[in-house]
């Protein structure tokens, strides 16, 4: 991806594309700034947050109360996607996108400012969930926008590696938040527990201030311009999506299940399980979190190649049977607790994640047409991160616990990867061709649509009001 001047919209119509770099900074930037926001919150939770926010509880008690507070935001996040995608559908692109950052900056920011329970009792826990929400719901419009962004903005030939550049995010965030956690840890236990845990959130400020810059003058894609000129834009894309678009948007939950759920039961349980039931060093797991974040991030760039080479399907399935068929003796290396097992474990956890997370930023939009493209491929992602993502960290500690054991955290693994790989499997191969669009016949059709406005209405629209 060397182009570094604007070139013509995949499409045609004579309409301007954003170069590479832009498309770069609205989607890497955006989304690598929200994943170190919601990652460093997940490391918080599996490190110090049981202590700070539920001290009355026992360790193991404090950790599945810190992760339940992590779940509220995946809760948040479909609730997110629905606003944002709304918006996004109906105002263009990168306008919500700036909204969704600063939301999530600001929550995160507060977040590092809370008093813990010792100093305002009740009032610390029911606060932190708050503040939780709001960073769900930023992300949950992050998200969709960046992806659809990507996509939209890129030549066909390599519309997955453009939709793999908001996946990338996710590994970036993780690898600056761990590598700012590794940092603190090596702090006296006091100073980490009073201040230094908070700095982490703090910097959220400095990175949300970059990612606002790079996005200032940003233009929205062709294909929504597109789409607005020729009067596809509906009033309300959810429920256009829940009645049009049903089977695409279950195949977008059911693809993203196995990194919703694979994911955490990495980055989240491994580190929590080592902590509280293996003594395993905490260098030891910030060092594994950042080989797995390295490993991600790699992966995100070769399994997005092969899928714009091959096509979308195969990469997937076959690195989706392997890690079915892994699941079980990678949990059991973990259970020895041995440093080079436990580093062992996460980096091939980083690559059949990556792998699987990086092919569905193309594969997901790729499901929807223009009109609807954002509120359709964010709402089924974040659903299945609510659904699936929310609930893994509290389900698999609870169930490790109770077995003593780290099998039953390799059977949900090998559940979800096998539902995202159906999914997979039932989507049409979209490799080749341009992205999916509205017949004409079906714009004319639809009841929904946004009936034809005079000029100085579509002026309006593109001030972005409502």
């Amino acid at each position: 991806m060397s182009e570094s001047v604007a070139r013509e919209a995949p499409g045609g119509g004579g309409a301007k594309a954003p170069s590479t770099r832009q498309v770069a900074a609205i989607s890497l930037v955006g989304t690598t700034i929200e994943w170190y926001d919601f990652q460093i919150y997940g490391l918080a939770a599996s490190l110090v947050f049981g202590g700070l926010f539920f001290p009355s509880f026992s360790p193991i008690a404090g950790t599945l109360l810190s992760f339940a507070t992590f779940g509220v935001g995946f809760i948040a996040r479909p609730f997110g996607s629905i606003i944002f995608g709304h918006l996004g559908d109906r105002l263009g692109r990168r306008r919500v996108l700036m909204v969704s950052l600063i939301m999530m900056g600001s929550a995160t920011f507060l977040i590092g400012c809370l008093p813990t329970f010792h100093q305002i009792n009740v009032w610390a826990p029911i606060l932190l969930v708050l503040l939780r929400l709001l960073q769900g719901l930023g992300l949950g419009g992050e998200w969709g926008g960046a992806a659809v962004y990507a996509v939209e903005s890129a030549p066909d030939h390599k519309r997955a590696r453009y939709g793999g550049l908001p996946q990338m995010g996710s590994p970036l965030g993780l690898l600056v938040a761990t590598i700012l956690f590794t940092l603190i840890e090596l702090m006296p236990q006091s100073a980490m527990e009073s201040w230094g845990w908070r700095v982490p959130f703090w910097a959220s400020a400095i990175l949300v201030v970059i990612g606002i810059y790079l996005r200032r003058t940003l233009d929205d894609t062709p294909s929504f311009k597109k789409a607005r000129e020729d009067h596809r834009l509906v009033r309300f894309p959810l429920g256009h999506v829940l009645k049009t678009y049903p089977k695409e948007l279950l195949l977008t939950f059911g693809m993203f299940s196995a990194t919703s759920g694979g994911f955490y039961m990495f980055v989240t349980f491994i580190p929590a399980y080592g902590k509280s039931a293996l003594n395993v060093s905490p260098v030891v797991l910030s060092s594994g979190l950042f080989v797995f974040a390295i490993a991600e991030f790699l992966a995100v760039l070769v399994g997005t190649s092969l899928a714009d080479r091959f096509g979308r399907r195969p990469p997937f399935i076959i690195t989706g049977v392997f890690t079915i068929l892994a699941a079980w003796p990678l949990y059991a290396l973990v259970e020895t607790g041995g440093t080079i097992a436990i580093l062992v474990v996460l980096f091939v956890g980083g690559v059949v994640i990556g792998i699987m997370f990086g092919i569905p930023g193309a594969l997901a939009p790729e499901q929807f047409p223009a009109e609807v493209r954002y509120s359709g491929s964010g709402l089924g992602y974040q659903v299945s991160a609510a659904i699936v993502g929310g609930l893994t960290p509290v389900v698999t500690t609870a169930a490790a616990s109770a077995a003593h054991s780290t099998w039953p955290v390799a059977v949900f693994l090998g559940f979800f990867v096998l539902i995202g790989v159906i999914a997979v499997a039932l989507c049409h191969e979209t490799r080749s061709g341009g992205l999916r669009e509205t017949a004409p016949s079906e714009a004319a059709a639809s009841a929904s649509r946004v009936p034809d406005v005079p000029a100085a209405g579509l002026a309006a629209t593109d001030r972005g009001e409502l």
